[in-house]
């Protein structure tokens, strides 16, 4: 896996990212090399508590999957989940046994979305992430196919597609203009068709509005 500094400098980059799709760059190579160290990834568990030990350790997760519940029992647990999913497993007797994890219900969150669009043109915005928070949704762009090595539209996509170009969606509560809602309730096209990107030309005219709906098509993050 490698990284492409968008700065330019190694040591000094403000700003990394990819030399690929993240799901064969990242998510596929790391999911070989654990199963190569003999980890057995299991899907459609979902945890819904943990077991407090006398010893005040976690000994056991119940989960709930399609066959009914499961009860999970192992010798360590690792808590991987977002701030907002993993608080809820932490019962009272594990908020006594540390006190600490009672600080996480005090951090604040908010949710972004992304939506990747394949362009039948070329993204005409600077050859970086672009932070357009004065934006409707604060969009931040970045054509990423950009730094991958491989010719795009021979390796992605059907073949019509020149590039691609990743927006994240900041801001889900303010309203929409196209259809007047905010992107938290707006799903497929309806949310990919609200989304425009306004970009400075080169020239250094006033800007205009790059169409993502012109794109080949589009499907959501991750990449």
């Amino acid at each position: 896996m490698k990284a492409a500094n968008i700065a330019g400098r190694s040591f000094r980059s403000f700003d990394r990212i990819l030399d690929g799709p993240t799901s064969e760059r990242f998510i596929a190579p790391w999911v070989r090399h654990l199963t190569s160290l003999g980890v057995r990834s299991v899907t459609g568990h979902l945890v819904e508590s943990l077991e407090l030990g006398p010893d005040g350790r976690i000994t056991a997760a119940r989960a709930r999957t399609a066959a009914g519940p499961a009860h999970i029992d192992s010798d360590w647990f690792v808590a991987a989940l977002r701030v907002d999913r993993v608080r809820r497993l932490w019962s009272d007797e594990i908020r006594a046994a540390d006190p600490r994890l009672a600080a996480m219900g005090k951090l604040r969150t908010a949710w972004c979305q992304g939506i990747v669009f394949w362009l039948k043109e070329r993204f005409r915005g600077p050859l970086a992430h672009l932070s357009l928070m004065d934006s409707l949704w604060a969009l931040c762009p970045v054509a990423q196919s950009r730094f991958w090595p491989q010719p795009f539209a021979k390796t992605w996509g059907d073949g019509a597609a020149a590039e691609s170009l990743s927006v994240v969606v900041s801001d889900r509560e303010t309203p929409g203009r196209l259809y007047g809602k905010p992107a938290r309730q707006c799903a497929g096209s309806r949310r990919s068709g609200s989304v425009s990107v306004k970009v400075p030309e080169p020239s250094g005219t006033p800007s205009s509005v790059h169409s993502l709906t012109r794109g080949a098509g589009t499907r959501p993050g991750p990449q």
